[in-house]
């Protein structure tokens, strides 16, 4: 079957331009076909060069970067693991302690074995002393992939230093917030080093809530958790999780009143049509917090 045309691999910036100079084209397909060599280059270019341009915002100001971003058909299968693997011998090989943001964006990383990306998560988290932001936006992960690297992030312990998860378009279901809730939480009820450190979480995209239906509210009482139970929690994207009950946009917004004051900044909450009903039925009640437009 003749493929739909892709976008290169690419990695966001001049430095790794030259990377694609001789990267052949399928005459098949359309599709980049990129060799070992040439990927290695890239990745290479990618995380030796991150510590000449930078990033602001909420990841923090002047973060060194390194990013790697795929379309969706290009990173299917071969592709995606061609990724893990040569990103992960190139971690091993050299630390890069400068690298605070990690962009991994468009990589199927349902197409990779749980053997290899758990050696992908430990290389990252070891290898990457300073990293603050992980981002894993469009990456097929899953409640499964999740799991796997909440996993790796409670086995490094004290050592972690994240501060930022980006999981939007994951394909995450309520698991995935069960997952999630349990890595910020230990069984004793108490935050977790991630937890305690946590200051933005990206879910948007994410069906986390959508079979969320009457008498089945644990999946908003664990975001609600989260959103009180992590200190230095201050921002949240929660645009398109499946908030379509007003019941269920009630219980988070009534519960997160009763709670006292946050520390939260902005929580957005747009496309979730429970909580545009239960704003137009209790108008200027929101919390200044809730982004909902």
């Amino acid at each position: 079957m003749r493929s739909r045309r892709s976008q290169p691999l690419a990695c966001d910036s001049c430095y790794h331009k030259q990377a694609f100079k001789n990267v052949p084209q399928s005459e098949s397909s359309d599709v980049c076909e990129i060799d070992d060599p040439t990927m290695h280059t890239i990745i290479d270019a990618m995380l030796d060069n991150s510590g000449k341009w930078r990033t602001s915002g909420m990841n923090g100001s002047g973060t060194n970067c390194a990013k790697l971003r795929s379309a969706p058909l290009l990173a299917a299968g071969q592709q995606a693991c061609a990724v893990v693997r040569v990103l992960t011998e190139r971690l091993r090989a050299k630390e890069h302690p400068q690298i605070e943001l990690l962009e991994l964006r468009h990589v199927d990383l349902s197409q990779v074995a749980p053997g290899a990306l758990a050696a992908l998560w430990d290389a990252v988290l070891e290898c990457l002393s300073s990293l603050v932001t992980l981002d894993l936006e469009h990456c097929s992960l899953g409640d499964a992939g999740l799991a796997g690297l909440l996993a790796a992030v409670r086995s490094r312990g004290p050592a972690v230093r994240l501060r930022f998860l980006y999981l939007a378009g994951n394909n995450l279901s309520a698991r995935g917030l069960r997952l999630l809730h349990d890595g910020l939480f230990g069984s004793d009820g108490k935050c977790s080093v991630l937890g305690q450190q946590v200051q933005g979480i990206g879910l948007t995209n994410n069906h986390l809530l959508q079979c969320e239906c009457a008498g089945a509210g644990e999946a908003v009482k664990m975001l609600v958790r989260i959103l009180h139970g992590c200190p230095a929690l201050r921002i949240v994207h929660l645009n398109y999780v499946g908030l379509s009950d007003a019941g269920a946009a009630a219980l988070l917004l009534g519960g997160l009143a009763k709670q006292g004051p946050l520390l939260l900044e902005q929580v957005f909450l747009k496309q979730n049509d429970g909580i545009a009903s239960w704003a137009q039925q209790h108008p200027g009640a929101c919390p200044r917090w809730a982004v909902l437009q």
